[in-house]
């Protein structure tokens, strides 16, 4: 039981490192899919991931100069 547990929280957190990855548009393949298949079951990943993405794109628009 306890080692279950160790092994989520791990797994956890290397998905939750690579939340940042994906908002930036820089993950493929594997990893993207399966970071994007932790979003749909982790709401606390997902809230995160949209903030973040919000910034991306708020970043990008700044950079061509344009506002949102």
């Amino acid at each position: 039981m306890i080692l279950a547990r160790l092994l989520a929280a791990a797994q956890h957190l290397r998905q939750r490192r690579r939340v940042g990855l994906l908002a930036a548009g820089v993950l493929e393949g594997r990893e993207r899919n399966e970071t994007q298949a932790h979003l749909e079951a982790c709401g606390r990943c997902r809230t995160e991931h949209d903030g973040l993405r919000a910034v991306v794109l708020a970043l990008d628009d700044e950079a061509r100069g344009q506002v949102r």
